[in-house]
C-alpha cells in the first residue's frame, strides 16, 4: 500500500476482484487512521523500527506489519 501526500491510499498490486480500492488516511494525535468507507474507519498506533512499520490496534495487538520501501 502507498500513502499519497493528498491523503489517498493506493495499492500498486490490487486485485480488482476484491472490489474498489478507494481508501484515505489521516493522522489524529498519535494515531494513523485508515478509512475504507464512510462507516469503516480504523485507527492504529504506529511503531517505527528502522524501515519496519508496525500498526497496533486499541487493544495493543499488532494488526499490520510492513517494510517501508523508498520511492
Amino acid at each position: 500500500m502507498r500513502f499519497e501526500p493528498d491523503g489517498r491510499m493506493s495499492y500498486p498490486h490490487w486485485d480488482q476482484s476484491l472490489g474498489p480500492q478507494a481508501a484515505t488516511w489521516t493522522v489524529t494525535e498519535d494515531k494513523l487512521c485508515l478509512s475504507i468507507s464512510d462507516d469503516r474507519r480504523r485507527c492504529y498506533r504506529p511503531v517505527l523500527n528502522g524501515e519496519r512499520i508496525e500498526l497496533f490496534d486499541q487493544l495493543g495487538l499488532m494488526q499490520i506489519a510492513v517494510v517501508a520501501v523508498p520511492q
